[in-house]
């Protein structure tokens, strides 16, 4: 054993490296690792979830909007707004700079599209029409390429 791991002070796993020659034998190439953890963690509430059976459809949205605005406040109301297959919100760039107005930045946002089977376009369009009149109904942009 190389290392344990600690968990608030207790013990709960080990962390080591193969040996060269057991990885070779394997199939691995460079160094390996592994590492045991006994689960749930103490103190810690424990929880799964099946995987994912459906794909993603993906939308990149760029929002200009006071500088005031929040990463929160868009989410909220693409949330609110972003219809029942909407799964996830996430920020991916913040940009203030000669092409957006003083006083404003914007913000650009991936929504994560999913349903129980795989969406088509014509499926999330008209979420993702939904999510953008929201922001426009907000007084903000919605920056073009």
């Amino acid at each position: 054993m190389a290392a344990r791991v600690l968990w608030n002070g207790t013990a709960v796993g080990w962390l080591g490296a193969l040996h060269p020659g057991v990885a070779s034998d394997v199939g691995l190439k460079g160094d390996t690792y592994l590492m045991e953890v006994e689960l749930p963690l103490p103190g810690r509430p424990w929880g799964f979830r099946d995987p994912l059976r459906t794909p993603a459809n993906l939308r990149d949205l760029a929002v200009i909007a006071p500088r005031d605005v929040t990463y929160r406040d868009l989410r909220e109301v693409l949330r609110r707004e972003g219809g029942d297959l909407l799964e996830r919100v996430d920020v991916f760039d913040v940009y203030e700079g000669p092409s957006i107005p003083e006083g404003q930045r914007s913000l650009a946002v991936r929504l994560t599209y999913r349903g129980a089977r795989t969406l088509q376009d014509t499926d999330v369009d008209p979420e993702f029409a939904r999510a953008i009149d929201a922001v426009r109904r907000e007084g903000w942009t919605v920056r073009e390429r």
